[in-house]
């Protein structure tokens, strides 16, 4: 998510939480998206959201020490690409 995603979010309502390092592939650091109003959060903590967007199809996530789609609350909705196998 672009930063510029999470300044429209706040706006309109949204609380955005980014999973630490998460734009580091993009060359973008925490600091820029607490600039834009995220809150960091733990992989876990992230995943306890309403709504989970994600770059990546759910895998097995290291950190959590399982699959991220059995990191997800019940109710939670996942929005992320999928790559056919």
């Amino acid at each position: 998510m672009s930063t510029d995603n999470v300044v429209k979010l706040t706006k309109i309502g949204f609380s955005v939480k980014v999973e630490k390092d998460a734009g580091k592939e993009a060359n973008i650091e925490d600091e820029d998206y607490e600039k834009a109003g995220a809150e960091i959060v733990t992989a876990e903590e992230a995943f306890k959201s309403d709504v989970v967007l994600k770059v990546r199809p759910p895998m097995y996530n290291e950190s959590l020490g399982k699959d991220e789609i059995d990191a997800l609350n019940a109710n939670s909705t996942l929005i992320t690409y999928i790559q056919p196998a």
